[in-house]
């Protein structure tokens, strides 16, 4: 579906463009205009992830992860690994934004084509600041982004 894939881009450039931390409620907020932009009544699951390349260990590194109702587990540095193909070469300390869709399908008509899952995986540098952090008591943090 052409439609998850633009939505997926959108929220990916949306989150990319923010100037300051974000809550988990903001990511929460991003699954509504998500599932507003490939149609409401379409469930989608919908996982953020802010990494990092670290020189020191030679992989990248999880910044923060979130799910919306946890639909999809969030990522841990050891669990990135298996996505790191998908992860363009970066400079240590420099970060990028993950952003993961996946949507299932049911054709409406009996054509002889199987349900199946819509993936995307977008990957975005933030635009502005060098990371946007992520603040679990519900304010944003605006601190410095760590080094690794």
């Amino acid at each position: 579906m052409n439609s998850v894939q633009k939505a997926a881009y959108t929220i990916s450039d949306m989150i990319s463009r923010e100037k300051l931390g974000k809550t988990t409620a903001y990511i929460d907020g991003t699954k509504k205009l998500l599932e507003y932009l490939i149609d409401e009544n379409q469930e989608a699951r919908l996982r953020v992830t802010e990494v990092t390349w670290s020189d020191v260990d030679n992989q990248f590194k999880v910044h923060w992860s979130r799910s919306p109702g946890n639909a999809m587990v969030p990522l841990t540095t050891g669990t990135l690994q298996n996505y790191a193909y998908e992860i363009p070469t970066m400079s240590a300390g420099k970060y990028v934004i993950i952003v993961e869709v996946q949507v299932d399908y049911k054709p409406t008509f009996d054509i002889g084509m199987p349900d199946q899952t819509f993936n995307e995986f977008i990957v975005t540098p933030p635009r502005f600041p060098p990371c946007i952090p992520m603040d679990t008591a519900g304010v944003p943090n605006i601190s410095t982004c760590p080094l690794m």
